[in-house]
């Protein structure tokens, strides 16, 4: 019967022209004002709103029927531990009121630091700038279960170890009472020394700071009085990098003895009775000895020579390889020169030629080595002469164009490599007469210079000659036969 007339209450209220419900009162101020029926300390009935009691499994079951038009329903979970919070119920973990906020069921919280959204349950990010107003209270944090790093800014920018007792400063595991870790600028007095309750001594002016061993407090000091110890009479340790400034002024060492001066030992030494320097050698035997051990010696960074630099020319350094001793050079070397390095009896190379075409026959007619010990410019200069005569050994008397070619080869006789084919040609021609009596007697000379950049070795010159005529003639060239030349010079670099 109660529930009919209180819906009949408020269906009326419907109609109402201001559409407002009071429960237990005439004049709602609200769409539903509910006023107690019972006042004072009398027990009488129990008053009070409930809203719909549902537990986790309930809202698991109903999540589709909550969308944006539900935004604001709020309901009391009665059981949170019936079912598993997903979706829509997530945040649904204990028994209490929740409010949907048309995507999730969100928690009422009391506001006493016990809801599920603060520092104390969760992680969180600032929205903004924040302030601690203290005014005359205190801030503790208290600690039931001490551990390393158990408060800390930023990492290890400032860190508290409260199972230990010990603060950190840009680490997060400090190993004495107060760790730095990075540099520490003072602006103010030092105190050293004093209690918890007393505050240590900042010393006087000229005092240094001197250790007091392990586990005591370092104590201000006078500093020592200068007793002139100094590299005169005293061996001594750098105890940091030093530099001595000259500015226009010289710093000269003066001494009669072997390794009168010297760094680290062999590193460097000046043996001022013999006037000699040694690097890698106390006793050098020379104005400079270097001994280089397994590591070479290196110059780096060395200018380029130009027209006038060095103005009086250059020269090659050699280096024995026996005693390392280091001389002057032979800038350039004539490695071969002979004057007539083909027999005079002459090597014939010969061909015949058919009715349609130009015929070529070719013979090797000299070669030698030549040796080099460092990288060189070679030079080779030949004159060859080449006599003409037809295959039979008779005078040409054809009035026709014949042609001798000479050409030259390297090759490294170690590895059998050609170096250089075909180059330093060399080429005469001859056009005999129809009578005789009347023509030269078929011989010209065939010369060329030619250059070639060798690394050092030994290789093999090879002079290769060539024999030319016309369709339908033939001739034999024999090359060496009067006097012949030849030059290969070595310019060293």
């Amino acid at each position: 019967m109660n529930k009919k007339i209180i819906l009949l209450v408020v269906l009326g209220g419907i109609f109402l022209p201001k559409a407002q419900v009071g429960i237990n009162n005439s004049s709602p101020a609200a769409t539903l004002d509910v006023t107690s029926k019972t006042t004072g300390a009398t027990a009488g009935t129990p008053e009070g709103l409930i809203s719909p009691r549902l537990t986790l499994l309930d809202l698991n079951q109903k999540s589709s029927a909550y969308t944006i038009a539900q935004t604001g329903t709020l309901i009391y979970v009665t059981d949170a531990s019936n079912a598993t919070p997903s979706g829509k119920t997530v945040n649904i973990t204990t028994v209490g009121y929740y409010y949907f906020d048309g995507t999730l069921w969100q928690r009422m919280s009391a506001g006493s630091g016990s809801g599920v959204n603060n520092i104390y349950t969760n992680n969180g990010t600032l929205q903004a700038n924040r302030i601690v107003a203290m005014n005359d209270k205190t801030l503790g944090f208290t600690v039931t279960t001490p551990s390393v790093n158990q408060f800390s800014v930023d990492g290890s920018l400032f860190s508290i170890d409260t199972q230990n007792d010990r603060v950190g400063v840009g680490t997060s595991t400090p190993q004495r009472t107060q760790h730095v870790n990075g540099s520490l600028q003072v602006t103010n007095e030092l105190n050293v020394g004093g209690n918890a309750t007393t505050a240590g001594s900042a010393g006087t002016a000229g005092q240094v700071l001197t250790s007091g061993g392990p586990g005591a407090a370092p104590t201000w000091v006078n500093a020592p009085v200068d007793t002139n110890t100094n590299i005169y009479n005293t061996d001594g340790t750098l105890t940091g990098n030093r530099t001595v400034t000259q500015g226009a002024n010289t710093l000269a060492f003066t001494g009669t003895s072997a390794n009168a001066f010297s760094v680290d030992g062999t590193t460097l030494s000046v043996d001022a009775s013999g006037n000699r320097v040694g690097i890698g050698t106390t006793a050098p035997s020379r104005a400079l000895e270097v001994n280089a051990a397994s590591a070479p010696i290196r110059v780096t960074t060395l200018p380029v020579v130009t027209s006038t630099v060095p103005s009086s020319g250059t020269v090659p350094l050699v280096i024995d390889n026996t005693t390392g001793d280091i001389y002057q050079g032979k800038s350039s070397e004539l490695l071969f020169a002979n004057y007539d390095f083909i027999s005079n009896t002459g090597v014939s190379v010969s061909t015949t030629a058919g009715n349609t075409a130009i015929s070529t026959g070719t013979g090797n007619i000299y070669n030698t080595t030549f040796t080099i010990a460092r990288p060189a410019i070679i030079t080779i200069s030949y004159s060859v002469s080449s006599g003409f005569l037809n295959t039979s050994g008779v005078r040409l008397t054809d009035s026709a164009f014949y042609l001798a070619q000479t050409s030259l080869k390297v090759t490294n006789t170690v590895t059998n490599t050609i170096i250089q084919d075909n180059f330093g040609y060399g080429a005469s021609n001859y056009t005999n007469g129809a009578t005789s009596n009347t023509i030269l007697n078929g011989y010209t000379y065939n010369t060329s210079t030619a250059m070639i950049d060798l690394p050092a070795g030994t290789y093999r010159l090879d002079m290769t000659g060539y024999a030319v005529c016309a369709s339908g003639r033939n001739v034999r060239v024999t090359f060496g036969q009067w006097f012949d030349q030849l030059q290969i010079k070595a310019d060293y670099k």
